[in-house]
């Protein structure tokens, strides 16, 4: 990069010079990093993805403010660690929100998958679930939603869903599988359209075993053909009390048709009787160049008595049936070891699996045969830290860490170079392989599986969105060029329902946008836009009020405002705090100018009336006309004056308006009238009556 820092002029010059960049674009490869990310409350991290730009997009959950309730949470970073976006998902009808899932789609959109629903707050400190729905929401490149479905309306007392995994197809089409939980636990295998329509069902259960699944991966063979692999438990329902059946379970699926085509059971062979024993979940499914299958997990023959309880990573090959081949075992010096995710590494049946010991992330890259490439530890990264997922490019590998607590505000990132290098955090493993093929055994016909009728989704507005605060700090870096980043001018509109980027996207709500410019060798070079919409500013403090003996009393006007303008006070709150008597305003301000109100805060809130008893209408300029006096600050409701047969011959609610002493246009003669008030206190609690004489004199 030719300079330090960037002008808006010169990013809009990179603009221009996009298409020879790319053209001529290669990737920096001798890199690594480690970024340290903040987020504003607990945060639990989902399952990351790289998008077709590089940039790495993930969901989660993330704890609303001061509560055990949780809400959706997406965040794009760019190669380099950049936030370009990260957003919030809540809801005033759900207050269970899932993230697990997003996945690249069309036009730089995402589908974000998970589950909504409500809980028991009053079980604390553990919620208990009431409803919980299968989630699917589609988004813009800025998180801006685009529509949301919710699949299927089912009660805990029936069945729970949520969606575990979602991939896309090679035809455009996804497919995802879809947890139900009851006393005997169903997962269904779906498949959609690109419009979120539903192609087929299938679900599979046993009817001899309660089983207890693990969240499941889904992996599209070259055949076309769906592969699910997932952790199981089996117990035997007949014989409730007997020792479960731990192990893993595949299942292959016709794409097209959702037709079963084989199942397998494999089930954990040993174990003490009385021993604990752990099975992590599934960290990826593949298919090698030689077509046999192969998926990584975790188990231990005894739990470890530590965060994490598995002391074994297991590589599982089968054939293309799913018969069993081998299974080759990974450990460490000391248990524990724990893989909870790994990734395809090419297209050579190599993959990188991250791990951790419940205090060091690890990284290991295997061949298609299942040995070691390479392996690395990387310690510096701190302590207490569990790993949650890798993503391999072409230009190095990126996983995350957070230090375990139950959920974390501290998120790390750490990428790697293509060897798996960090110098900054990296420390030495020795990683030592066994064969445990005889460990377990196949149980044929354990899983059964059934063609259902379609369920359908259920079009909703359940979320709304709005930013959450996420901050990086890059904590070491080795890079072969200088990111660059820079803001814009505020873009402030009126009355607009829309704004157009310069590269052309079309923004509709208020926010920070980005445009993240292509560099040779790809470091970040980003403008970000805050682009905020606004409409004619609408204040009102409503009618006067009173402190009565109160120490102090809240004005409020209408919310949604940047900022307010109390008596010259510049403040974010749309409420204030008067303490004394006196008249307050507030103003409001923004691309469709400036409006205000006033109100007047009085000592007391009631007044006493006291009338004049007589008035001169002969146009002196002295006493002309009966009026309530100025001094009597109550409401007004009505104001009216009798002549001596009971008739009307004034009215008014207008506290401002008094008689000028005639009677439909012409004088009233000399003599005594009645009148009669009606008032409220000035806190409108409280009504009052006067009736009283007046003595017309001309």
């Amino acid at each position: 990069m030719c300079c330090k820092s960037l002008s808006i002029t010169c990013l809009l010059c990179l603009l221009c010079c996009t298409s020879f960049l790319q053209s001529n674009a290669q990737t920096c490869i001798d890199d690594y990093f480690q970024v340290n990310y903040t987020t504003n409350t607990v945060q639990y991290f989902g399952t990351p993805v790289i998008t077709p730009q590089n940039e790495i997009v993930f969901a989660g959950t993330v704890n609303r403010f001061h509560s055990i309730l949780v809400d959706g949470w997406l965040t794009k970073l760019s190669p380099q660690g950049t936030v370009l976006f990260s957003r919030h998902y809540s809801s005033g009808d759900y207050n269970w929100i899932q993230f697990h899932k997003a996945i690249p789609v069309d036009a730089d959109n995402f589908l974000v998958s998970g589950n909504v629903g409500t809980v028991d707050t009053t079980t604390f400190p553990i919620p208990t679930p009431l409803t919980q729905y299968g989630f699917l929401m589609k988004v813009d490149k800025y998180g801006t939603i685009i529509w949301q479905k919710l699949f299927g309306k089912v009660f805990i007392s029936n069945l729970s869903s949520q969606i575990d995994d979602i991939i896309q197809l090679s035809d455009g089409d996804y497919a995802f599988s879809l947890a139900y939980a009851s006393d005997n636990s169903t997962n269904v295998l779906v498949r959609i359209d690109k419009d979120g329509l539903i192609k087929w069902t299938t679900s599979f259960s046993s009817a001899k075993y309660y089983v207890g699944y693990g969240a499941a991966k889904i992996k599209q063979l070259s055949n076309g053909n769906l592969l699910l692999v997932q952790q199981i438990g089996l117990r035997d329902i007949d014989n409730p009390y007997s020792s479960a059946k731990d192990g893993y379970n595949a299942a292959c699926f016709n794409s097209k048709y959702g037709q079963r085509l084989w199942n397998k059971t494999y089930i954990y062979a040993y174990g003490l009787s009385g021993v604990e024993k752990s099975f992590g979940e599934v960290a990826n499914v593949s298919e090698l160049p030689n077509g046999d299958l192969s998926f990584i997990s975790s188990y231990a023959d005894t739990a470890y008595i530590y965060f994490r309880k598995t002391t074994k990573v297991i590589n599982v090959v089968t054939d293309f049936n799913g018969t069993l081949k081998n299974i080759t075992s990974y450990q460490n010096a000391k248990p524990p070891i724990y893989s909870p995710y790994a990734a395809d590494a090419g297209t050579n049946g190599d993959r990188v699996v991250l791990m951790d010991n419940s205090d060091a992330p690890y990284l290991m890259r295997i061949n298609a045969a299942g040995q070691v490439v390479w392996q690395n530890a990387y310690a510096a990264v701190g302590r207490s830290q569990e790993t949650k997922a890798v993503l391999a490019t072409d230009f190095g590998y990126y996983f995350f860490s957070f230090t375990h607590n139950g959920g974390s505000t501290d998120l790390r990132l750490v990428k790697t170079d293509i060897n798996g290098n960090a110098t900054c955090v990296q420390s030495p493993l020795n990683i030592v392989t066994g064969n445990v093929t005889g460990s377990f055994i196949p149980l044929d016909s354990a899983i059964q599986a059934d063609q259902l009728n379609p369920s359908r989704w259920y079009d909703v507005i359940a979320l709304g969105v709005s930013d959450y605060k996420i901050s990086g700090e890059v904590v070491c870096r080795k890079t072969c060029c200088t990111d660059v980043t820079d803001t814009a001018t505020t873009i402030d509109l009126c009355n607009a329902v829309s704004y157009t980027l310069l590269n052309n996207d079309v923004v509709i709500n208020t926010g920070l946008y980005n445009i993240n410019y292509k560099t040779a060798k790809g470091c970040d070079s980003i403008v970000f836009y805050n682009v905020n919409f606004s409409t004619s500013p609408i204040v009102g403090l409503g009618p006067d009020g009173c402190l009565d003996g109160k120490d102090s009393l809240i004005l409020k006007t209408e919310p949604g405002y940047s900022a307010y303008n109390w008596n010259g006070k510049l403040t974010a709150d749309p409420a204030f705090t008067v303490k004394q008597p006196g008249i307050y305003t507030v103003s409001v301000t923004n691309a469709c100018g400036t409006k205000k109100d006033t109100i007047q805060v009085y000592q007391k809130c009631e007044f006493s009336i006291l009338m004049p008893n007589a008035f001169t209408p002969n146009s002196d300029g002295l006493n002309d006309v009966f009026r309530i006096p100025k001094q009597v600050t109550n409401k007004l409701i009505s104001f009216q004056v009798f002549n001596r047969w009971g008739q009307v011959i004034f009215s008014t609610n207008n506290i401002n308006i008094g008689w000028n002493g005639n009677t439909k246009e012409f004088p009233a003669p000399t003599g005594t009238y009645v009148y009669y008030l009606v008032m409220q206190t000035v806190d409108g609690k409280k009504n009052l009556t006067q009736k009283g004489l007046v003595t017309l004199i001309r």
